[in-house]
C-alpha cells in the first residue's frame, strides 16, 4: 500500500509517498481503508518533533481518517467489515490503510461526505474539551467566539 512517511523532524519538505507493507490488526484493533485524512496543525508539529507525543521516524502522520472496515481484529464487537467510521490515531492516517483501536471508531453518518467525516474528530474534539471540560460552561451562560471561519470556531457555534 502507499503511504506518505516522514524520515526527519524537518517539515512537509522531508515527507515521501512510498510504498509500504500492510499492517495487521491485533486483539481490539480494525484495518481501514482509509478513504479521507484530516490535515491539521498537530501535523505540521509532528512533522517537525514538536508534538507533545512525538514518534520517531519513520512514520505517517495523520490523526485523524474516515474509511471503511476492511478487518476486525480479535475480540472487536459492535462493528463489521464494510462500516463507515470517522477514526482517531495517533498518527498513520497518511496512507491507503490505517490500524486502529476499535475504541477509536464512531459510525459515519451516511449523509456526510468522507472529507467532512475525516475532518471532524480534532476540531470538534478541541472545542468540546475548550467549552465543557476548561471552561465548563453551562446553559444561559454567554459565549463570544471571535473566529468562527474555522474548523474549531465553527464546531463552537454549532
Amino acid at each position: 500500500m502507499k503511504a506518505i512517511i516522514c524520515h526527519e523532524l524537518t517539515g512537509a519538505a522531508a515527507l515521501r509517498l512510498e510504498e509500504v507493507a500492510e499492517s495487521r490488526p491485533g486483539p481490539n484493533q480494525v484495518r481501514l481503508q482509509v478513504r479521507a485524512c484530516g490535515v491539521n496543525f498537530a501535523d505540521s508539529l509532528i512533522t517537525r518533533g514538536q508534538y507533545q507525543k512525538q514518534p520517531q521516524p519513520p512514520f505517517s502522520p495523520g490523526f485523524e481518517v474516515s474509511g471503511n472496515v476492511l478487518e476486525l481484529g480479535e475480540g472487536v464487537e459492535g462493528i463489521k467489515v464494510g462500516d463507515q467510521v470517522i477514526a482517531i490515531t495517533p498518527y498513520g492516517g497518511y496512507a491507503e490503510q490505517v490500524v486502529v483501536n476499535v475504541n477509536r471508531c464512531v459510525p459515519m453518518p451516511q449523509a456526510m461526505s468522507w472529507e467532512h467525516g475525516a475532518a471532524f474528530p480534532v476540531v470538534f474534539g478541541t472545542s468540546h474539551v475548550a467549552l465543557w471540560h476548561r471552561a465548563r460552561l453551562q446553559a444561559g451562560e454567554t459565549l463570544v467566539v471571535h473566529g468562527a471561519s474555522g474548523g474549531v470556531g465553527l464546531t463552537a457555534v454549532a
